[in-house]
């Protein structure tokens, strides 16, 4: 099965793993992201889901601006977007998941979650 998403883990878990997978801003920190997402479909039950927001290097401005305000109050730098895919590489890069019984939809966030995008993925 490889390595995870390119970052040299070789995960622990047999196929069908699990019912539910949740993450946070991974992908762009990925080596190989096609690498990694196929192995998240991989570990998935059938009926499994798996949802990861990932923000986006072509975030909407307004809702970039209130974020990285929101960050400077607090002390804390920008949020870079240099690292990070565009909704249309995204989107691309998804096609690594076309496999037999996987569906997936990513969809661009509303009001402050325009900062990035859902992706679903479905295991039938």
């Amino acid at each position: 099965s490889g390595n995870f998403g390119g970052c040299g883990l070789e995960p622990p878990f047999p196929d069908n793993s699990f019912s539910m997978i949740y993450a946070r801003s991974v992908i762009h920190h990925w080596a190989e992201p096609a690498t990694g997402l196929q192995e998240l479909c991989r570990v998935l039950d059938s009926g499994g889901r798996i949802i990861i927001h990932e923000p986006l290097a072509d975030a909407e401005e307004t809702a970039l601006g209130v974020f990285n305000q929101s960050r400077s109050e607090c002390g804390v730098t920008d949020m870079s977007t240099e690292e990070k895919f565009t909704l249309a590489s995204l989107t691309a890069l998804m096609h690594c998941c076309d496999l037999d019984g996987i569906s997936w939809t990513v969809t661009r966030g509303e009001g402050l979650a325009a900062l990035g995008c859902e992706i679903f993925i479905k295991k039938a």
